[in-house]
C-alpha cells in the first residue's frame, strides 16, 4: 500500500529520511565526547605485506579495510592494540592544578567535581602532566584485560616469566603478611 501524502515509507523517502538524520546528527556532533566510540574495536593486528596493521575487529584486511596505523615490528602493533582504546576512555584519575602545603593532589575523576568531600588519593610534589597522562592510560589499560593480554604479548615469553615469578613471589608476601595479623 502507497501514500500519496509522502509518509508512505517509499524507499526514496526512507533514503531522504536517512540523509536527514544523518545531517542532524552531524549538526550536534562535537556536543559530545565520541573519542571512545571513534577508538573502539581496534584489537586486531593483522600481516599487511612484510608490516602489521591495527584493524577494528569487525574490519576484513581482505576485502580492502584499511589499517588505521601500520608498523615493521608485531610488538609495536601488539602495544598500539593495548592503548589505542585505552588511551580514549574516560579518565579515572584527575591530577589537581592547585597546590596545596602536602603537593598537587591526584583525585579519582569523579572527585574532581565541586563538592565532593572524599580525599586524594595521591600527592605530586610538582604538576607533573605526562605522568597524570601514564597513571590515566594505566588505569585505563589494567581495567582491559584484552589490553594486558597485548602487553603481555608484546613484552614476550621471558618478560612473562619474569613477571610470573614477581608476581608468585608477591602473593606469598601479601599471603604471609595476611597470615600473621590473625
Amino acid at each position: 500500500m502507497s501514500s500519496s501524502s509522502g509518509e508512505g515509507g517509499g524507499r526514496g523517502e526512507l533514503g531522504a529520511d536517512l540523509v536527514d538524520v544523518l545531517t542532524r546528527l552531524g549538526e550536534v556532533d562535537g556536543e559530545e565526547d565520541t573519542t571512545e566510540a571513534e577508538a573502539a574495536g581496534y584489537r586486531q593486528v593483522v600481516a599487511v605485506g612484510d608490516r602489521w596493521g591495527l584493524f577494528r575487529t569487525w574490519d576484513e584486511p581482505g576485502k580492502g579495510d584499511r589499517p588505521v596505523a601500520i608498523f615493521t615490528e608485531r610488538w609495536a602493533a601488539l602495544l598500539a592494540s593495548a592503548v589505542w582504546v585505552a588511551h580514549a576512555r574516560a579518565p579515572l584519575l584527575r591530577l589537581d592544578p592547585l597546590s596545596t602545603a602536602e603537593g598537587f593532589r591526584l583525585w579519582p575523576a569523579c572527585e574532581m567535581a565541586e563538592g565532593a568531600t572524599h580525599r586524594p588519593i595521591g600527592w605530586f610534589r610538582s604538576f607533573n602532566q605526562p605522568a597524570e597522562r601514564a597513571l590515566v592510560l594505566s588505569a585505563a589499560m589494567v581495567r582491559d584485560p584484552e589490553a594486558l593480554a597485548s602487553l603481555l604479548e608484546a613484552a614476550g615469553v621471558e618478560a612473562v616469566e619474569q613477571s610470573v615469578r614477581i608476581l608468585r613471589r608477591r602473593l606469598r608476601s601479601h599471603s604471609a603478611e595476611g597470615s600473621a595479623e590473625d
